[in-house]
């Protein structure tokens, strides 16, 4: 779990969160904003 976005995007550019794990949840998280 993330706090914040900034957490979010140092972990991915450290290649600690693979992109194939953020897309699923970037993608419901997403749809349930569009909603």
């Amino acid at each position: 779990t993330f706090n914040s976005m900034e957490e979010l995007i140092a972990d991915y550019e450290s290649e600690k969160l693979h992109p194939a794990d953020v897309k699923p949840a970037l993608s419901k998280a997403l749809n349930k904003i569009l909603q």
